[in-house]
């Protein structure tokens, strides 16, 4: 017989075949060691009383090997699910070892969290779950930056070691007794535990889960937001509180346009589509373009499924889009070249996606298709630039200021960039899928003709 001992429960582990037998006057649990056994490591009670084991506790020598291999199990899966809700934003992450058993804790809260709640103290659990860090990952100061390559290899070991040994009629049973076992009273688990603060990023704040776009901009805006859609095609939100704007992008909204985009963009731009995908390329990209540009802040971030948000400062300004002023059309076309100068597009260079401000400067607020340049790419940036302006109907004259004011800029700094960009610019593959819209391909030819000598 062995004990395990909680704060404010104990689990007495049997050398027996024990059904689970729950006192819950004296909130002690009687279960025969492979039942046990079986919820850590196969789930099959659901976790319901393996589920103890997260918090911090006392428990006989002998059951160190089952609480080692049912920790590193709930490691690597709560890693593996943080990535599937993050994406690539997993590499720069980084989480405190007490994340493991919070987000456990969470998904398990209905059942168990009366009993667990008292025992999920963040400074001792991090050391409890340190020694497991590097099975999952690295431990750095104290955070852990996960290795998907290792929590892969975890899964995959306790997958193929155990799967044999889960017949088919243990689970039936199992799950039926499941129904019939009920440790806590969910009315007197309170609220679950958010394992949100546990995530160390390297700007803005981690929601576990996703929050409606006006609860997340509350956090940002000094009380209750109001948000508004700048049109039905936007998948911005401006947000507006006691205490100022922000803005809210919803990842999922209007995901249909990236797919024609992508096929006319062909093997130059190679467009993300994902979501997610899109979410981490811009988180990335905002910080890095920051160095060159004026660019929003992150605030906050989440992936849920098939939710992607962020919330980052509101930048000041006007639209180039639609401004009248060929001083803003002048400083698009200049910031688009410092950004091509300092090794990086935009992929999507919409003049709307450029904020003019007062002291003559423009700025970006969309950076989810942006990577690393070649001439290409760069040649690309600037058709879209100029097709996508005219296609909205803006003034050419003004559309033709922006071109002026980003080959001026280029060919001062480096002709032979300059160069590269006007040989790519005769490729016809580049032109093929404007056709689609054939006035609007010839306004784009002629401007563009004129500022790098096409024929």
């Amino acid at each position: 017989m062995a004990e395990i001992r909680g704060k404010g429960y104990r689990v007495i582990i049997e050398d027996s075949t024990q059904l689970p037998k729950w006192n819950r006057e004296a909130r002690v649990l009687h279960v025969g060691k492979q039942w046990f056994e079986a919820d850590a490591r196969l789930s099959l009670f659901g976790e319901r009383i393996a589920g103890l084991l997260l918090p911090s506790i006392d428990y006989d020598e002998e059951l160190a090997g089952l609480v080692e291999a049912y920790r590193l199990r709930v490691m690597a899966e709560q890693a593996a699910d943080l990535q599937a809700r993050i994406g690539k934003l997993i590499s720069q992450v980084r989480v405190r070892p007490s994340y493991f058993p919070y987000s456990r804790a969470r998904l398990l809260w209905h059942d168990l969290g009366c009993l667990v709640r008292e025992g999920l103290e963040p400074s001792i659990l991090d050391n409890e779950y340190s020694t497991l860090a590097s099975r999952i990952g690295s431990l750095e100061d104290g955070l852990v930056a996960l290795a998907p390559r290792k929590y892969r290899e975890v899964l995959r070991v306790e997958a193929s070691k155990w799967r044999i040994k889960a017949a088919g009629l243990l689970t039936s049973i199992a799950r039926r007794l499941a129904g019939e076992l009920h440790l806590c009273d969910p009315a007197t688990a309170g609220d679950p535990v958010d394992p949100s603060p546990l995530v160390a990023t390297p700007e803005g704040d981690y929601f576990h889960e996703c929050p409606k776009p006006e609860g997340m901009a509350s956090r940002y805006t000094g009380g209750e937001a109001r948000c508004k859609r700048t049109q039905w095609t936007a998948s911005t939100l401006v947000c507006e509180g006691p205490s100022g704007r922000v803005a809210v992008k919803e990842y999922t909204r209007m995901l249909v346009k990236w797919l024609p985009a992508s096929i006319a963009g062909g093997g130059i731009a190679r467009y993300l589509i994902r979501p997610k995908a899109r979410l981490a390329n811009e988180y990335k990209y905002l910080r890095l373009l920051r160095n060159i540009i004026p660019t929003p802040r992150i605030l906050g971030f989440c992936g849920q499924y098939f939710q992607a948000m962020m919330a980052r400062s509101f930048l000041e300004g006007r639209p180039v889009l639609g401004s009248q002023e060929p001083v803003d059309w002048i400083a698009s076309g200049k910031a688009l070249a410092r950004i091509h100068l300092s090794g990086y597009v935009l992929g999507d260079a919409n003049p709307g996606n450029f904020i003019a401000s007062d002291s003559g400067e423009a700025g970006i607020i969309d950076a989810e298709q942006a990577r690393r340049f070649n001439p290409r790419r760069g040649a690309w940036d600037l058709v879209v630039y100029t097709y996508y302006a005219l296609f909205f109907n803006a003034p050419e004259d003004l559309v033709a200021e922006g071109v002026r004011g980003y080959a001026g800029y280029l060919a001062e700094r480096d002709p032979r960039i300059m160069r590269e960009i006007g040989g790519n610019l005769r490729d016809p593959q580049l032109w093929g899928p404007l056709l689609l819209a054939v006035n609007v391909y010839q306004k784009t030819r002629r401007i563009l003709g004129e500022v790098f000598g096409l024929s």
